[in-house]
């Protein structure tokens, strides 16, 4: 399992954004693209399972990479 930071944040979780996955870095602004042959929200499913990030941290870190880490919605226990 991956070491959590504040707010209960994983380090990184993986999503998708037009139809490519991508990885969101906790703490950072924006995302990385990550190539992917297959299908993108399968593999990020499968990533962020393997990485054991819920749903509410995936949901939070959307929300801090786009918004800032400040913000509510940033934080899982406000999913």
């Amino acid at each position: 399992m991956a070491t959590k930071t504040a707010n209960n944040i994983p380090p990184r979780c993986f999503s998708v954004d037009n139809g490519k996955l991508i990885v969101i870095t906790a703490g950072e602004s924006g995302y990385v693209p990550v190539p992917c042959v297959t299908d993108p929200q399968t593999a990020a499913d499968s990533l962020n399972e393997s990485e054991s990030v819920t749903k509410a941290q995936h949901d939070a870190m959307r929300v801090g990479s786009m918004f800032g880490w400040g913000v509510p919605g940033a934080d899982p226990a406000n999913q």
